[in-house]
């Protein structure tokens, strides 16, 4: 997908850093963010939101190379949507949904390699974030739009019209491969492709009883909101296998030892809010 209105770099994060200085947790300094926030707030709130701003504007007017646009397309940015809304409140969002179950499986095809040890280290991703894009996603001061995954790769045309009439452009190719480059930035680990990937991965992942256990588990507990926006059902995850023993074992074993780890970083207070 292409625009001579539009540049992008794959996953840039710049925002992420930015943004913290005007939240009061979920950072560990070693210069101490506590005392930072303290004298953030002697300074005023709309202080700091300049700040951000006019650092993030120098980024992106650089990245945007004279484009029109500058699409910053940072998953992680579900935990800073509040700041984001009130650094650039009359920026245009893209909310891009994805059947929930395809998320997880192929976080972990992708970053775990198909393994379900220490899954604990996606929580960032599959328990904190759905509820968060649930939420702002409903947000009505915003400009936004609502796309997804299944309607692009189905009905590409009928996507890029809506974008067209959104962005208020009409050069958005869908025929050409994705414009954006790595230039070291942020996640660079992606796995560019010049078309939109469309194996499902829940039939890889879910080799077993247990996989499909846990995968519905995940759903279940942390995904109902973000299904509710998205218009998705919780279906029947049917395993490829009906064997538990050995593999479905040994999956299980990872998966109760990352709920281990979940409950020593909850005690210690790391780890995030879950």
């Amino acid at each position: 997908m292409t625009s001579a209105s539009i540049r992008s770099v794959s996953e840039p994060w710049v925002a992420l850093p930015l943004a913290y200085m005007l939240k009061e947790d979920g950072v560990e300094t070693e210069y101490g963010h506590q005392t930072w926030v303290q004298a953030a707030n002697q300074l005023g709130r709309d202080n700091v939101l300049n700040c951000a701003r006019a650092g993030l504007d120098n980024i992106y007017s650089n990245l945007a190379e004279g484009r029109r646009y500058f699409l910053d397309k940072t998953p992680r940015y579900t935990l800073i949507l509040k700041e984001l809304f009130e650094i650039y409140p009359d920026a245009k969002y893209i909310f891009l949904l994805r059947d929930p179950a395809d998320i997880v499986a192929s976080s972990i095809l992708s970053f775990r390699n198909n393994s379900l040890r220490r899954v604990d280290h996606l929580d960032m991703d599959h328990i904190l974030s759905p509820g968060l894009i649930a939420e702002y996603i409903k947000e009505q001061s915003i400009d936004s739009i609502c796309i997804k995954y299944e309607e692009l790769v189905g009905y590409p045309s009928s996507v890029v019209n809506e974008l067209h009439e959104f962005l208020e452009i009409c050069d958005i190719d869908i025929d050409k491969g994705v414009n954006i480059t790595l230039d070291g930035l942020g996640d660079h680990k992606q796995r560019l492709t010049n078309k939109i990937e469309k194996k499902k991965s829940v039939g890889v992942f879910c080799s077993n009883r247990v996989r499909s256990w846990w995968l519905r588990k995940i759903l279940s507990e942390h995904y109902r909101s973000y299904m509710d926006q998205g218009g998705y059902q919780l279906e029947n995850i049917a395993p490829k296998h009906k064997e538990w023993y050995p593999i479905g074992l040994a999956d299980l074993y990872m998966i109760k030892t990352s709920d281990l780890m979940r409950y020593i970083k909850k005690l210690l207070g790391v780890g995030g809010k879950y």
